[in-house]
């Protein structure tokens, strides 16, 4: 998605935009253009979507492939794809006289069907916008671009992470073979309610317990087939560890820099949306994830055709068409939804929200 606009094709041909115009002046829809100025305003118009389509917004880390890379194994004419789901209930066992359990184990993989489904944002350009650019020497305004560019990458991320059960999308934090553990309570605890599941509110020794657990289960649970590759979490706890001394005085270390040392082959990163107040659907504008409070990820090392998002083609735009002297532009990709083959590959440790209620102990 970084790659220079020309290789990806995210805009048409520049001959294709030149004969565009050239031939709207020659239909005499245009009055105030000719063959020399075509040129001027197709570049301006290239330049001002390199401009923008190359943006890569740091916070949307899913929707650019941070947290784990995309899948483009299906075919981009394909309308879905196949994998396997844990059933976690299976079917009881007979048990003979002498207590040995007979028969199959209590777990069982199914087929599952994943569809595809496309996304985009539209935006439109008038031959005057053209015109009063090519005037004034400069470039095109960038809003519209940067409100596509934006609105489809937060429909990737809200996608990528949460799922839409309408279409029957599975997302990283919702999708059925993930583990779900809740976080233990401090051994310290004085509340009521959860808020002693919190990092903040427990000893050292108890947070680096919570770490150890998110780096063990993954490989305990899959008969160390994978080891974990990534742990997110939101920046609060980040905050926590980078803060929070293992000993007394200053020369001591940070639980951040302590678990960086004991890990180094796990990459400890802020995912925005582990904080309940950062699940904010795009589209809704609330928090309609049905994941409460704040949780750590855990995801493996596992290839994409195995743990991945499946996404077919990059982000991309489609050709201008010619509509009432405008050049209307539609981003676009073809998505599925978050698949784990591997079952109990990825793991989400859940803590609680604070609200204003339950702030004050």
């Amino acid at each position: 998605m970084n790659a220079p606009i020309d290789t990806l094709g995210l805009v048409p041909r520049k001959d294709t935009l030149t004969g565009l115009v050239s031939s709207w002046y020659r239909d005499g829809k245009i009055t105030r253009c000719d063959d020399s100025v075509a040129p001027i305003m197709v570049e301006k118009l290239r330049y001002t979507y390199a401009q923008v389509y190359e943006i890569k917004y740091r916070n949307l880390k899913a929707a650019n492939g941070e947290v784990l890379g995309f899948d483009t194994s299906p075919d981009p004419a394909d309308d879905s794809y196949r994998y396997e789901v844990l059933d976690y209930a299976g079917y009881a066992d007979w048990i003979g006289d002498d207590g040995t359990v007979m028969g199959e184990g209590s777990m069982q993989l199914t087929p599952h069907l994943g569809f595809m489904h496309e996304i985009g944002h539209k935006f439109s350009f008038t031959v005057f916008d053209l015109e009063r650019a090519a005037k004034d020497g400069r470039q095109l305004p960038s809003v519209r671009q940067r409100v596509a560019k934006r609105a489809h990458d937060e429909k990737h991320n809200w996608t990528w992470l949460f799922g839409d059960p309408d279409k029957q999308l599975h997302g990283l934090f919702t999708h059925p073979n993930i583990q779900i553990v809740q976080a233990p309570v401090a051994s310290s605890a004085v509340h009521s309610d959860n808020r002693d599941r919190l990092i903040e509110n427990k000893t050292v020794d108890e947070i680096l317990a919570d770490v150890a657990s998110m780096v063990d289960l993954v490989p305990e649970t899959t008969n160390e087939e994978l080891m974990v590759r990534k742990i997110m979490m939101p920046r609060v706890d980040v905050s926590v560890l980078k803060h929070r001394r293992v000993g007394a005085g200053d020369g001591t270390l940070t639980i951040w820099q302590l678990i960086q040392s004991m890990y180094p082959d796990v990459e400890f990163m802020v995912l925005p949306e582990c904080d309940a107040t950062k699940r904010i659907n795009p589209k809704t504008g609330v928090n309609d994830s049905s994941v409460a409070g704040r949780c750590w990820i855990a995801v493996p090392d596992a290839p994409v055709d195995e743990c991945g998002f499946v996404l077919t083609r990059p982000f991309t735009q489609r050709a201008p068409q010619e509509q009432d002297l405008k050049i209307s532009t539609i981003t676009h990709s073809k998505i599925g939804g978050f698949k784990c083959v591997v079952p109990l590959g990825v793991v989400r440790l859940d803590f609680i929200a604070i609200d204003d209620d339950t702030a004050a102990p």
